[in-house]
């Protein structure tokens, strides 16, 4: 639970870390061929931790 506005800010800031990390990955065409799996996977966590910032 965000408790002040320092700590309002860190999770926005690191919401916007895990956005831009999921659109660089999405983008990576070479690693969702060459290893779907681990590609699907990066994207998943990284999207889980986003929706638990957003809380």
């Amino acid at each position: 639970m965000i408790k002040n506005e320092k700590e309002y800010n860190y999770s926005k800031e690191c919401a916007n870390k895990f956005e831009y990390s999921i659109s660089v990955i999405q983008q990576d065409e070479a690693w969702r061929q060459n290893n779907p799996e681990s590609w699907q996977s990066d994207i998943d966590v990284k999207k889980s931790h986003l929706m638990a910032l957003k809380k």
